[in-house]
């Protein structure tokens, strides 16, 4: 996907997934690793992003992807 196109159906549903699980406080590192996944693939590789997508989910705490 070029950084000109939108990133479609898929990133809006795992946005809204991360979304509600932030206001639910229930957020785990999966859907978060997915959309830094969809953002490179779309080709907006930033500093989180690339921290995501380098650091094993395991060390991921939920102050992570909310900060």
């Amino acid at each position: 996907m070029h950084f000109y196109e939108q990133p479609g159906p898929a990133f809006a549903e795992v946005g809204g997934r991360i979304y509600a699980a932030l206001r639910s406080g229930d957020l785990d590192a999966g859907p978060v690793l997915e959309l830094a996944c969809l953002l490179e693939e779309w080709g907006r590789r930033t500093v989180a992003v690339q921290e995501v997508l380098e650091r094993p989910t395991a060390d991921l705490t939920v102050a992570d992807p909310a900060g």
